[in-house]
């Protein structure tokens, strides 16, 4: 659990985007209960209405301080060891993005994807040099087409990212169609996954 490994190099930002279950109060009973919890390495904000993912990703960045920044969906697992990878290959400084492998939940596929965001970690020197910035109109495929966009305007930023082969991330193909449309050509790819894993 990513609560688990706070420490005061750490900095966690969690955005309630007006959710209908209960996941916020989930949240604050967990971090009761975290005895070794460090009340200011956490932001939580709350919107008090539905501002949709990509402002929300958005605001993360622009509230975020640290050197590094990662994103990580509310749907998705991470594994144990995440921020002790993580550290590890940032420290190494050998590039301003580190792109890791994902797994398919509930399928277990291994793939390696270029054009998402929540499997990256991107260093705060590639989102001021290439300008990283989402765009707050979109409701869904917001990270596709900010990476299509970085992609196109600085063709060169692929020599600034660093394949890490090890499996870091697990997508949750089972919350797939909550948040994109289904013409949409990223839930017709997640779509045809799911009837290979079947």
């Amino acid at each position: 659990m990513l609560l688990e490994h706070n420490t005061d190099d750490i900095e966690i930002i969690l955005i309630d985007d007006c959710s209908t279950d209960n996941s916020i109060e989930v949240i604050h009973q967990i971090l009761d209960e975290l005895n070794n919890f460090k009340q200011d390495n956490i932001t939580i904000i709350q919107h008090k209405e539905n501002k949709g993912v990509a402002y929300t990703k958005q605001e993360a960045l622009d509230s975020s301080k640290g050197e590094f920044f990662i994103f990580i969906d509310g749907d998705d697992f991470i594994p144990e060891d995440y921020i002790e990878t993580l550290i590890e290959y940032a420290k190494s400084n050998k590039a301003l993005i580190y792109n890791f492998r994902t797994r398919l939940y509930p399928c277990g596929t291994t793939m390696d994807l270029d054009f998402t965001l929540w499997n990256k970690l991107f260093n705060r020197r590639a989102i001021d040099k290439y300008n990283i910035h989402f765009d707050t109109s979109l409701q869904n495929m917001d990270d596709v087409e900010l990476w299509r966009r970085v992609s196109d305007t600085y063709p060169s930023i692929m020599e600034d990212v660093m394949p890490v082969n090890k499996i870091i991330y697990y997508y949750n193909l089972l919350a797939e169609n909550t948040l994109t449309h289904e013409e949409s050509l990223w839930y017709q790819t997640m779509d045809n996954l799911k009837e290979e894993c079947r």
